[in-house]
């Protein structure tokens, strides 16, 4: 890619909290107006898709205006982005309001659909970035066959290795991650029918390996992601995360042909915890109803499980 290149920003909301959204948008103006001064972006709008239910009708907005949104724990007025313009200045802000939760596959897909832009960023709404990120992200992208960029994450630093030359890693997270648009036309959409919430991003990285693409992490590229700890500093998951973890965990051993592999997950998650059989649960129903597709990556070329992860972890 050469810069300067144009970016479409994909945010999925579900009841997201209106400080939690304004706190997101001013980082991402500082970050793009760093980005667009030196040079390495051109065009951006930021794409918010709203899967919270019963939200009110889409709307595009500009910078200026954004719709109202019911079931959010805290409403967005009318008014929101005109009181707090800072907060999205110099960014061309679109809304949509789904109507119902998409969850962040189906959410993300439809906020891609038509991409014509050089390069996607797909951010978590809970997000608050350095101002260097953006521009680091869409510079990884230059690199030969670079087809996603993930970034740093704080506090919490994610543990799958990358190579500390080149960046190369085994997959890349879609809390934070920038895309090129000709690898989202050969690779995507996102899996919304196995992964509609967890899993999307490792199955994403993995046909794109298999693609002959390339999946970096950029350190330097930082996002604090606002995530619930434990007093031991490891991340506490909903219950609906945990759910849709061990989904994540069964479909990805079947979907990449590693069946010796999703009947210990299915031994060791039937009897955990009651979201975690929930999860079970609803994998067995998916199987004994789904016509399973063909199965990817027979020789086992990016696909990794050790343990319950999809890499071997750096600490």
């Amino acid at each position: 890619m050469t810069a300067p290149v144009s970016v479409r920003v994909a945010v999925v909301l579900h009841r997201t909290d209106r400080a939690v959204l304004e706190r997101l948008l001013r980082s991402l103006a500082v970050a793009v107006a760093r980005a667009r001064a030196e040079g390495s972006v051109s065009d951006v709008t930021v794409h918010l898709g709203d899967s919270t239910p019963n939200s009110p009708p889409g709307s595009a907005v500009d910078s200026a205006v954004i719709m109202e949104k019911s079931g959010a724990q805290r409403p967005l007025g009318t008014g929101f982005l005109h009181d707090h313009r800072e907060a999205a200045a110099g960014l061309d802000v679109r809304y949509d309001a789904f109507g119902e939760n998409l969850w962040h596959s189906g959410g993300t897909n439809r906020l891609l659909d038509g991409l014509t832009e050089d390069a996607a960023l797909l951010l978590n709404p809970d997000l608050l970035l350095a101002p260097d990120a953006v521009d680091r992200l869409v510079r990884a992208l230059g690199g030969d066959r670079v087809g996603i960029a993930d970034a740093r994450q704080l506090p919490f630093e994610h543990p799958k290795p990358h190579d500390p030359v080149t960046g190369d890693v085994p997959w890349a997270s879609m809390a934070a991650c920038a895309v090129r648009r000709e690898t989202w036309e050969e690779v995507g959409p996102l899996d919304a029918e196995w992964f509609p919430m967890h899993g999307n991003d490792v199955d994403f990285s993995w046909r794109a390996r298999l693609a002959g693409w390339r999946v970096v992490h950029v350190p330097g590229a930082r996002v604090v992601h606002d995530k619930r700890l434990t007093s031991a500093g490891s991340v506490a998951p909903s219950e609906v995360e945990e759910e849709h973890g061990a989904r994540a965990a069964l479909l990805l051993a079947v979907k990449y042909s590693r069946p010796d592999v999703a009947e210990r997950h299915f031994a060791t998650l039937e009897s955990g915890t009651p979201a975690q059989r929930r999860g079970a649960a609803a994998v067995r129903s998916l199987l004994s109803h789904t016509a399973l597709p063909p199965l990817l990556d027979p020789d086992h070329l990016v696909a990794e499980f050790v343990g319950g992860d999809f890499a071997a972890h750096r600490f």
